[in-house]
């Protein structure tokens, strides 16, 4: 198992095991099981052949990050239990609740993200070498240097409240924790403020300066446009660049990781757009991965510019603009109602378009649990479609062997989730 910091620098992982004259001349899938190479032929159609994690399975090699379907990680995980492939490239979660061990730990880096990770991190990691029922003995092989032991001491902050407590800190404290001092700094906080406590308290995930300056935003429009976007399904392009302008706003800080942040720029509104008017998650998928196929040349950057759009699709999508989305839609019911207007924003079809994947809620469910959206997309029924989580787990574990629009891929994808 190799720890990295990033998707990134796993990147620079498999670069370098490609050039290993062993692995190269191993042919991995022609000495091993048809399931692996269905699966293999899975990932070469879904995210193309030259995307990192396609091009790593065929050397033996499983990669688990953050930004992959959750499909794909649980798939990595079960095959290097099972010891069908020997190597395990991954960042941090895979000491998050993730059940494994190896024979062998190399930690690449000693970062976790941007920070160095701690001495407690360290050991985590390191911890997953030699586990007693796998292995007696294990190595850990660190390439820069350990961290320093530090105080076995965790120091908890609860109860510390001083006149630099953040405000949306503040506000998601229940009234009898709050100190006299804080106290007395939400009310003058409130006095001062156009926007609302419970807003703040609701949206505490963001500073009050980024919530204040999206209200000012909302200001700005005419009762029309506020009318216009309040319930907008299928936005036209003026609505389409408000929301883009505002999402940019309250996420600038996750938006500037993947480029995507610059005013001057018309890449955040065109992905928007075409994500919200595709028929699926699948056929946007596909579209993005036919243009960087058309417009690139090289497997490095056709496998960097796949990763970025899947991190695009679980990170931002699923998650930065779903928040955004909700935060305008309790500004601007606030601002309705300062007005004394009768409207209401109603921005739930296009946070449930984002945050589901374009799946019924329940179906979406399924994909946390390990089945490809891909799979989920050929079961999507009205009826269906109305069912529990429970119902539908009940309903695939009985017919999903007689579904003949799913292949060997999706059932072994179904019975790894809900078996």
């Amino acid at each position: 198992m190799i720890y990295c910091k990033s998707s990134s620098s796993i990147a620079k992982v498999i670069r370098f095991l490609g050039t290993l004259e062993s692995l190269q001349e191993k042919n991995f899938l022609g000495s091993t099981n048809a399931p692996l190479k269905k699966y293999y032929k899975w990932l070469k159609k879904s995210y193309g052949a030259d995307w990192g994690c396609t091009r790593a399975l065929a050397s033996g090699i499983g990669i688990h990050h953050g930004a992959l379907p959750r499909a794909i990680q649980q798939k990595t995980v079960e095959l290097f239990n099972s010891k069908q492939i020997n190597f395990l490239i991954c960042t941090s979660t895979m000491i998050e609740g993730v059940n494994t061990s190896a024979k062998n730990i190399v930690i690449y880096d000693n970062r976790n993200g941007n920070p160095k990770i701690d001495s407690f991190t360290h050991k985590n990691i390191s911890g997953r070498a030699g586990r007693m029922g796998q292995y007696l003995v294990g190595n850990v092989f660190c390439l820069e240097e350990v961290p320093e032991q530090e105080s076995q001491v965790v120091n908890l902050p609860l109860g510390q409240q001083d006149d630099n407590s953040p405000i949306n800190l503040l506000a998601g404290i229940q009234p009898d924790h709050l100190s006299e001092l804080s106290s007395q700094n939400l009310i003058q906080f409130a006095k001062k403020s156009d926007v609302p406590m419970e807003v703040i308290r609701k949206h505490s995930s963001y500073q009050v300066e980024t919530i204040e300056r999206a209200y000012e935003l909302v200001t700005e429009l005419s009762i029309n446009e506020m009318e216009q976007i309040a319930t907008v399904t299928k936005p036209k392009k003026y609505q389409l660049e408000l929301l883009t302008n505002f999402i940019k706003i309250v996420e600038n800080r996750v938006l500037a990781r993947q480029q995507l942040h610059y005013e001057d720029s018309d890449d955040l509104y065109n992905k928007l757009g075409r994500y919200i008017y595709a028929n699926d998650h699948t056929s946007y998928v596909k579209e993005q991965i036919d243009y960087i196929y058309k417009s690139r040349e090289g497997d490095d950057l056709r496998s960097d510019a796949t990763d970025k759009e899947l991190n695009i699709l679980r990170n931002i999508f699923k998650h930065a603009v779903v928040r955004a989305l909700a935060l305008l839609e309790d500004l601007l019911n606030h601002e309705f109602k300062s007005l004394g207007l009768p409207s209401v924003a109603n921005l739930g079809w296009l946070i449930h378009v984002f945050e589901n994947s374009h799946l019924p809620s329940s179906f979406s469910a399924l994909e946390e649990m390990g089945i490809p959206i891909e799979t989920l997309e050929k079961l999507v029924t009205d009826r269906l479609s109305e069912a529990d989580i429970d119902s539908l787990v009940r309903y695939l574990r009985m017919y999903y062997r007689h579904f003949e629009q799913l292949n060997f891929v999706d059932k072994m994808f179904i019975k790894q989730a809900v078996f």
